[in-house]
């Protein structure tokens, strides 16, 4: 992603972070790596997933909540820096501003 784009996860429910199986709100500890981490790729998929990857190898899955957004991800593409909001609806989906 570039500078300037940022990712909220809003709930890691339905997440799960290279190799390690589903994260719950008492196993976040594999996130804390990922702070500040280079992220080289970012898929966005309609039906509310999201994927992103990272410059160690690392993979970060996002599935879709059944009551809550799951995350945001937000930024600006140049060289006309027309941005982009996405948001990850509850039930699945996706909204874009």
């Amino acid at each position: 992603m570039r500078s300037g784009s940022r990712c909220r996860l809003l709930t890691a429910r339905k997440a799960a972070c290279g190799g390690s199986s589903r994260l719950t709100h008492q196993g976040l500890a594999p996130l804390l790596g990922l702070h500040q981490a280079t992220v080289t790729s970012a898929e966005i998929r309609k039906d509310g997933r999201l994927t992103l990857a990272f410059a160690d190898g690392g993979v970060l899955l996002v599935l879709p909540d059944e009551r809550y957004e799951a995350f945001t991800v937000a930024g600006s593409l140049p060289p006309i820096r027309r941005g982009f909001n996405f948001v990850a609806i509850p039930g699945g989906g996706l909204a874009r501003f």
